[in-house]
């Protein structure tokens, strides 16, 4: 569990201050079959939030973070 302390400007939902949770994957390509079929599980690009290396390069700590940036759906 954590709070957000910042958002992005297209961001809705999500308010700095509200108690959010992450779930086990963080980020997926967005773009292939299984993205757009709504199955972000099954892509083949996918983020786990623990043991992965997001978008930028960098590794995934989940749990063992101080800060996490993830994709507001």
């Amino acid at each position: 569990m954590g709070i957000v302390i910042e958002v992005g400007a297209n961001v809705k939902d999500f308010k700095v201050g509200d108690h959010v949770g992450v779930g086990c994957m963080v980020g997926s390509c967005g773009e292939c079959e299984a993205c757009d079929n709504k199955v972000e599980q099954f892509c083949k690009r996918i983020v786990w939030t623990y043991g992965s290396v997001d978008m930028d390069g960098s590794p995934t700590y989940g749990g063992y973070s101080n800060v996490i940036v993830v994709n507001h759906k």
